[in-house]
């Protein structure tokens, strides 16, 4: 069985060699980090998620809103990649697609005290969404993960994540203490 250092190296290479840009290939992805302990899990409003692993590692997945298409015919990247599917409903198949989402980013958390942590975010294939560099992450009373990166964006889908305990709440409940977990 694969320690999680090691898993967590193979995550990383992977992100790292599907990244494009420059300088992917020489970014440096720590193996791990500083032990999660109540950081570890998912946190995620809508469709942007990061999941935590035990030992710091972390992975941060979003939608890019750019269908994949040959760079040949003028597609970009990063982008999302429509996977056709079949599902059956009550004995009638229903085409659709999965998405696999474009935007990915790495993070290892360096030190954690109590429901405060500090990491870095690597090989983001979006920066202006969310930018490599530090970062500093607090759970609030109500479940709700907060982020901060040194860099400032424009758009910051990332700053407030609900842990699984804020997203079991019913509606009216996060309407009325202010929790947004998206649909």
């Amino acid at each position: 069985m694969a320690s999680a250092a090691a898993t967590a190296m193979v995550i990383s290479s992977y992100l790292i060699a599907s990244h494009v840009g420059p300088s992917a290939s020489t970014r440096h992805v720590p193996a791990s980090g500083a032990p999660a302990g109540p950081f570890a899990g998912s946190w995620r409003v809508h469709t942007y998620t990061l999941d935590i692993a035990t030992d710091g590692s972390g992975t941060f997945q979003w939608p890019i809103h750019v269908k994949c298409i040959p760079v040949s015919a003028g597609g970009q990247r990063p982008c999302d990649t429509l996977v056709p599917t079949t599902t059956v409903v009550n004995g009638v198949p229903m085409s659709g697609d999965d998405i696999i989402y474009g935007g990915h980013a790495t993070l290892v958390l360096t030190s954690r005290h109590g429901n405060t942590a500090e990491g870095v975010v690597q090989t983001s294939t979006q920066p202006s969404h969310l930018p490599d560099g530090p970062a500093t992450l607090r759970i609030a009373a109500d479940d709700v993960l907060h982020i901060t990166t040194a860099v400032r964006v424009k758009v910051w889908p990332f700053a407030a994540l609900c842990g699984p305990r804020a997203a079991s709440l019913p509606i009216s409940t996060r309407v009325a203490e202010g929790i947004n977990c998206g649909a």
